[in-house]
């Protein structure tokens, strides 16, 4: 399917271009859009058409242009208000390629943030008379954040600990179904193993807004979560 700049095509049809494996050619039409609208609907085309040619030139072997594409991504990722999780993880996940060292330290970060986020919830449910019976409990390739008692309910515990509030509103936005599966067969490992399959139990969230070592991070508990 070839492109020239004085046909006008829709952005439902450069996404299906870009569908059908016609990176280049999707990627020179929204460009061409681009240049006189700068809308967010356009900008998110550009980015996932721009991410496809990066993907096709570090394939090629070509990192100095896809080297070019990723910072010209991070630019346009920074103007988007309304960027979602994918996106960033998918720019995350690129910077790897480029940036070894700011990768691993962005881990190193985000770890640490993490583990702060658990002890800040922590001490924010013990204030609320819940008693923490263990912390970061693994089963295989899974874990639970928090196990607490409150009475004579087990309640288990994910916390989200994040810089700012954007992606974290609702119980949805802080677990997807993938997640859910998994952490409901950790439960039920824990009770199996503790032999607690005849207590009450439920499922809490915890989100910690803040950044690393805030003496009063913003926090929100959402009791008993659906499970």
């Amino acid at each position: 399917m070839g492109y020239s700049p004085q046909q006008e095509m829709t952005l439902s049809e450069i996404v299906a271009m870009r569908k059908s494996g016609c990176v280049e050619e999707a990627y020179d039409a929204v460009r061409e859009i681009y240049a006189t609208d700068k809308s967010q609907a356009v900008k998110s085309v550009l980015f996932w058409t721009a991410y496809d040619m990066m993907n096709q030139y570090m394939t090629g072997g070509y990192k100095d242009e896809a080297e070019l594409i990723y910072k010209a991504l991070l630019r346009l990722h920074s103007d988007m208000t309304d960027t979602d999780r994918r996106a960033a993880a998918a720019l995350n996940k690129a910077s790897a390629r480029f940036n070894p060292q700011h990768y691993q330290q962005q881990g190193d970060h985000n770890r640490l943030l993490g583990q702060w986020g658990e002890e800040v919830a922590a001490q924010y449910l013990r204030e609320k008379g819940y008693r923490v019976l263990a912390n970061d409990w693994k089963s295989k390739h899974r874990d639970i954040d928090l196990v607490c008692a409150d009475g004579g309910t087990v309640v288990f515990v994910e916390v989200k600990t994040r810089s700012n509030s954007n992606d974290l509103s609702t119980p949805e936005d802080a677990i997807d179904a993938d997640k859910m599966h998994n952490l409901r067969a950790a439960f039920y490992h824990y009770l199996h193993l503790h032999r607690w399959l005849d207590h009450p139990f439920r499922f809490d969230i915890v989100t910690v807004i803040g950044h690393l070592g805030d003496k009063e991070p913003a926090i929100k508990h959402w009791v008993d979560v659906g499970l």
